[in-house]
Order: structure tokens, then sequence, then C-alpha cells
């Protein structure tokens, strides 16, 4: 059987999905309103600033665990006999949002990066509301990539 990772990381998915996602991430920020909008502009600004190519290479560190994160459900959904992933998903989305933080937390844990630790542990909470929030754009983008 065909793991959810086999498929958004082969060859030609895997950069249309990091290109899409990356894309998506930017346009979220810049359409954020309010103060929580500014902040995230801001941040984004300053993560561009250091590296320009910053939303990419996160998107490309991160598909391999929210893609393994994700697997449970991707065989769940088999065994359904289900046609489409991302309403799947979508009706799952208090879970997936969980196993894709706990992914994040591991990958935040086994940095050095004393500073990403403290701002991590500072907006988790908040990251995580959001990621549910999102999980339906996420979704359709998964869907897309693997139909």
């Amino acid at each position: 059987m065909t793991t959810l990772a086999e498929l958004l990381l082969a060859p030609g998915r895997r950069e249309a999905l990091i290109g899409r996602t990356a894309d998506w991430v930017e346009r979220y920020v810049a359409a954020s309103p309010g103060l929580r909008g500014m902040a995230l502009r801001a941040g984004l600004a300053a993560s561009k600033a250091a590296r320009p190519d910053a939303v990419q290479r996160a998107v490309t560190r991160l598909l391999p665990e929210f893609a393994a994160a994700l697997e449970p459900f991707w065989q769940r959904f088999r065994a359904t006999g289900e046609r489409d992933f991302s309403d799947y998903l979508r009706r799952h989305a208090g879970e997936a949002t969980a196993a894709m933080m706990e992914a994040t937390d591991v990958r935040i844990a086994a940095s050095p990066n004393r500073a990403l630790h403290s701002g991590y542990k500072r907006l988790r909470g908040t990251l995580a509301a959001e990621l549910e929030k999102l999980l339906p754009d996420i979704a359709r983008m998964i869907g897309r990539t693997i139909a």
C-alpha cells in the first residue's frame, strides 16, 4: 500500500506542493488583519531578510514530518473506501492538528536554537489554533497533490 509520504514526496509532486504551500503561506500572512497580522508580517519579513527562501526551507523541512504525522489518517481514510482525503482530513481537523503540532514540537525540541525554543514556547497555543483553522486549506493542497 502506498504511503502518504510516498505520494507527497514523489519527484515533481514534492516540488509542486512545496511551491504551492510556500506561496499560500506568504499570501495568508500578507492578508492577515490587525495586530496579529502585523506581527506575522514583521516576523516573515525578518525571516526573509535573513534568508530569502525561509518559507520554502521551512516547508521543505516540515513536509516529511507532517506527511508522517498524517499517515495514520491516510491509512484510516484508505480503509473507509472514501474518495476525497481532503474531506476526510477536514472532518478530523482537531486530531490532525494535534498530530502535526506534535511533529513540530519534536522538530523544535531537536533544534539547538534557544531563541527558536523560546519563541515557539510563547506562540505554540496560537500556532495550534491557527493550524486547525487553516487545516481545510492544507487538506485541499494535499488533495490536489495526490489526485
